[in-house]
């Protein structure tokens, strides 16, 4: 469960900008994820909501926010380093708030040149690559070691190898081995 973030009623345009700075800071964001980001921390009100406008007109202005700039970078890393095909960026830019016409635009330049088969099948190999280097380390690690092998120590418990709670039988719901 998320944590709540307490709201305060004495944000000023000064302290909201330097929060949002501070995100933007952290990583890269869209305008409407920023937004969100503010709106959680600012009462609901016409002030609150004037407020996040004024300070994503200021980053704006100075050229700390760009959704088009976003959405190129955005898409230019997914392309090249996690080899995802077009139809997977354009469905995380939407989901991330970017206008439908700027996706439209920087997903169309990124991907004009680009062989989505051979793309997928790079994808394919490392995805495969990832999965027997796990195998591998879950064979060089010794077995009393391994994820659950307290559980051998006890085959007959009550125990339930997932939750660690008894086990139920369905119908009379009460604890026994099964």
């Amino acid at each position: 469960m998320p944590f709540k973030v307490r709201k305060r009623d004495d944000w000023t345009e000064q302290s909201l900008y330097e929060y949002a700075v501070g995100a933007l800071g952290r990583r890269m964001r869209t305008v409407a994820e920023l937004k969100r980001l503010m709106r959680q921390r600012v009462e609901k009100s016409e002030l609150g909501d004037a407020l996040i406008e004024l300070v994503v007109r200021r980053l704006k202005d100075h050229g700390y926010l760009n959704d088009t700039d976003y959405a190129a970078t955005y898409t230019s890393l997914r392309r090249d380093n996690e080899k995802f095909g077009r139809m997977r960026v354009i469905t995380e830019l939407k989901t991330r708030g970017v206008h439908g016409d700027i996706i439209e635009k920087t997903v169309g330049a990124a991907y004009e040149g680009v062989n989505e088969e051979k793309q997928a099948r790079e994808f394919l190999h490392r995805k495969r690559l990832r999965e027997l280097h796990r195998l591998k380390a879950h064979r060089r690690c010794p077995p009393h070691r391994r994820q659950g092998s307290h559980l051998r120590l006890f085959p007959h418990s009550k125990v339930s190898h997932r939750s660690g709670v008894p086990k139920m039988h369905l119908r009379s719901r009460r604890a026994f081995a099964t």
